[in-house]
């Protein structure tokens, strides 16, 4: 019975950090400017970016701030403020790892699991071998599979 449990909840956690990945993607800020209809020749002020916020100057010289309802950024270590990226990349160490974004979430070849945000996270073990089959997918059952 608690294998099954912890089973479950480690389903229930492989969705919920696919919807925080899925809510992140839609955050996804490398558009260009037009795309959140300024005029062409506007330009982003990259030093007055927040997590929710991108700062924006236009051809005339005004400015404008797009203010995102989620994230729109994370903040490296260094302290700069980053575009979300929530594509998942090797590694180094046989696995994927999605770490530009909000939220880091990781998946190594021995079935462990982990999402983490400033360092506090969870992680679990899968029954399936996650080793990289190509791109970004993962071997195993997928949430339509659950």
């Amino acid at each position: 019975m608690r294998s099954g449990i912890a089973l479950a909840l480690g389903f229930r956690a492989a969705i919920l950090a696919s919807t925080l990945l899925a809510v992140t993607a839609t955050a996804q800020t490398r558009a260009s400017p037009v795309s959140f209809g300024l005029p062409a020749g506007s330009v982003e002020r990259v030093e007055k970016r927040t997590e929710n916020a991108k700062h924006f100057q236009r051809p005339d010289g005004s400015f404008v701030a797009i203010i995102g309802a989620g994230p729109l950024h994370y903040q490296e270590t260094t302290g700069v403020w980053q575009d979300i990226d929530p594509t998942f990349h090797d590694d180094g160490a046989g696995g994927l790892i999605s770490d530009r974004a909000s939220v880091q979430v990781a998946a190594k070849p021995n079935g462990q699991i982990s999402v983490t945000r400033g360092g506090v996270g969870v992680r679990w073990l899968t029954p399936v071998n996650l080793a990289p089959q190509g791109g970004n997918a993962v071997g195993g059952t997928d949430a339509k599979g659950i």
